[in-house]
């Protein structure tokens, strides 16, 4: 997914256990502005009395060895995201994130990066979770049913 937005880095800096590891990334951003680097914790977890999945991610400040120099300006992102259980074959998914790019960048340029960049950890998830058409078929076939007995 780094790749297909053109980003320069992405890779796992520290995996202190499968759902807690710090990632460092560098963003590549539109002309005139510089590539933005992000160094975030992420931790998923169970919330206790609950079956809600969180997924949390918060800047850390740590040095990065990327092998080269991409004269990057650090950022800061602060994030949650809640799957809340609806029932067997459905959830909620809501997404509460702050981001500090870090510097001076034109709102126009903000404006066309943030839907963007904010979504990137929801949509793939929906994208690989959806079943809209296996549940449609399932309820239009039990009407058939319905219908030929009656």
């Amino acid at each position: 997914m780094s790749r297909d937005n053109g980003d320069y880095a992405r890779f796992v800096v520290v995996a202190n256990s499968a759902n807690d590891n710090v990632v460092a990334t560098v963003k590549k951003f539109p002309f005139p502005c510089s590539p933005r680097e992000f160094v975030v914790r992420q931790v998923g977890v169970v919330e206790d009395g609950t079956e809600d999945l969180l997924y949390c991610s918060h800047s850390v400040y740590l040095d990065v060895d990327y092998g080269t120099t991409y004269k990057s300006v650090r950022g800061a992102i602060t994030g949650l995201v809640r799957f809340t259980k609806l029932g067997e074959e459905q959830c909620t998914v809501v997404l509460y994130q702050y981001a500090d790019a870090g510097g001076v960048i034109p709102q126009r340029t903000a404006s066309n990066l943030l839907p963007k960049h904010m979504l990137a950890v929801v949509e793939p998830a929906m994208a690989l979770y959806r079943r809209n058409d296996e549940i449609d078929k399932a309820e239009r076939d039990l009407l058939v049913a319905i219908i030929k007995n009656r």
